[in-house]
């Protein structure tokens, strides 16, 4: 299985979280990170571009101008659709996990909707969705924003769709830093802290 695919990065992110060793964290994702590299098809490094900016707690690079822009009551929406439950059902669940990742990995494994064709999804893929969902613009944004997320969702496995919910809402939380996926960087392709830093410096970009 190529190590694009987002179920090798939600298995990194679940590695990392559970462990409290800021080495043991830089090495795992160094580790990945290697896997990407080699993994990547003729010098395509998209897919360690939108791994790295996820890792950070980002989806685009400072200056971009991008946000995603989802609200609480979109992803609600489309959980709602998944699982063919009532908003107000899906409300009291929530209050009940008190968290979004939670909630999204709990309704999928419910899910009553399922793909026409069951496929895996990959980083690049992912980062694509989530840039048409920041593009969408004017009276109908809201609506084309559930509908890419809806099938970002019916595509996701419950603990994919845990970690697709709180890179959307900006809570991955499993303890990285962008300070961290700098020394992974470094760590993985063998460059000095310094250099790294003062290229992160130099384009505003990891």
């Amino acid at each position: 299985m190529p190590a694009s695919e987002f179920s090798h990065f939600v298995d990194m992110c679940e590695k990392v979280r559970q462990t409290a060793s800021k080495n043991a964290k830089v090495a795992a994702i160094a580790e990945y990170l290697i896997k990407l590299k080699d993994d990547a098809d003729g010098g395509s490094d998209t897919s360690l571009a939108a791994a790295v900016l996820f890792m950070s707690g980002a989806i685009f690079p400072k200056g971009s101008g991008l946000t995603l822009n989802v609200g609480f009551n979109t992803i609600m929406r489309s959980l709602s659709e998944i699982a063919r439950l009532e908003p107000e059902e899906i409300q009291k669940i929530y209050l009940k996990h008190g968290d979004m990742g939670t909630l999204a990995e709990y309704v999928v494994s419910k899910r009553q909707q399922s793909p026409l064709v069951a496929q895996q999804l990959l980083l690049p893929d992912l980062h694509d969705q989530l840039r048409k969902i920041a593009d969408a613009a004017g009276s109908g944004a809201a609506e084309a924003k559930r509908k890419i997320l809806t099938g970002l969702l019916i595509n996701s496995s419950p603990l994919e769709a845990r970690y697709l919910i709180k890179i959307a809402a900006g809570e991955l939380r499993v303890g990285v830093v962008e300070g961290l996926v700098e020394l992974a960087i470094a760590k993985a392709f063998g460059r000095d802290v310094p250099s790294i830093r003062q290229a992160m410096l130099l384009s505003g970009d990891i």
